[in-house]
């Protein structure tokens, strides 16, 4: 419940709050056949076949006052994130932000935390509160971060409810995105003085990716996200070098500027910026590859980065 410009403070307590429950157990979120009208009401069908996710709880895993229900689903090349906040007092609900990027997170509001490499380290953080109005961040804090995800909420007599749509797309691509994501879901309520999250960390500190519990993405769903090499091909040179070659197919559904990197402190390399179109291949090689152009073999390892990423 903290904003990002807070969160070297939040992180220095990080080591009490890596001491505390249990994560709770991974869960897989299902593909359905169709997504919701998205209007905030969670009463399209996707939410009964959705998974349930973790219950909410308060630092210490204590119960909070005022409960929180959420559900994942997948459908198309999206995933739907839903979410219900019982609200004894509605009338005192705090929904001031209107803006874009603003200090969402000081409202009451919901927050999603997304370790999609499942690093334990790094993270995407999305804030909505109850107007609707959207917080989002790349990893490292990004604040420029932004990308076409679209959130609705709803109000009812005792609660207030939001249904969230997050492209597949808006994430890194990857051939080594994990296929369980951390995830913390999130709450801050201010008036009751209540932070609850999926993750149980001993104080009320949602920035804590070590404890995020795991939801696995289906395989095939992944496989529309990734950039993935192709015809890797490694060769000699007529100058008696090795070249290494191949080309990137482009699954993630948008234009991507991307990087194939590799190699070790002492013998780094690089393939350089490579645009790769929506949907297309785009062929790259990396020449003067460190090696031995005499070995019978060659295993290579290395990771295509989006453009300037670490």
């Amino acid at each position: 419940p903290f904003a990002p410009a807070h969160l070297d403070s939040q992180e220095a307590h990080d080591s009490k709050a890596k001491t505390g429950h249990p994560i709770p157990p991974d869960r897989d979120v299902p593909v359905v056949a169709a997504p919701p009208a998205l209007d905030g009401k969670l009463d399209d069908p996707i939410w009964t076949d959705a998974t349930r996710a973790w219950p909410l709880v308060l630092p210490a895993g204590a119960t909070p006052r005022e409960r929180t229900d959420a559900w994942m689903a997948i459908a198309g090349t999206t995933l739907y994130l839903g979410m219900r906040c019982q609200d004894s007092a509605m009338e005192k609900l705090k929904a001031e932000v209107s803006e874009h990027d603003g200090p969402v997170y000081g409202d009451d509001c919901v927050e999603i935390l997304l370790d999609t490499k499942r690093d334990r380290k790094t993270y995407h953080h999305l804030v909505v509160n109850a107007l609707g109005t959207r917080f989002d961040a790349g990893p490292g804090r990004d604040i420029a971060w932004n990308h076409a995800w679209e959130a609705k909420t709803h109000r009812g007599a005792d609660f207030w409810s939001v249904e969230v749509a997050l492209p597949l797309a808006a994430f890194s691509p990857s051939p080594e995105l994990s296929s369980t994501w951390g995830v913390n879901l999130c709450r801050s309520n201010h008036k009751a003085g209540e932070f609850s999250s999926t993750a149980v960390p001993e104080s009320a500190i949602f920035h804590c990716p070590a404890l995020f519990p795991g939801a696995r993405i289906p395989d095939d769903a992944l496989a529309q996200m990734r950039i993935v090499p192709e015809e890797l091909e490694l060769m000699r040179t007529p100058e008696g070098g090795l070249r290494f070659a191949g080309r990137l197919a482009n699954r993630t559904g948008a234009p991507q500027q991307v990087e194939v990197r590799g190699g070790d402190a002492a013998s780094p390399w690089t393939s350089g910026v490579i645009a790769v179109p929506s949907g297309g291949r785009a062929a790259f090689a990396v020449d003067d590859f460190p090696g031995s152009p005499d070995a019978p073999e060659a295993r290579i390892r290395g990771i295509v980065h989006a453009a300037g990423a670490t």
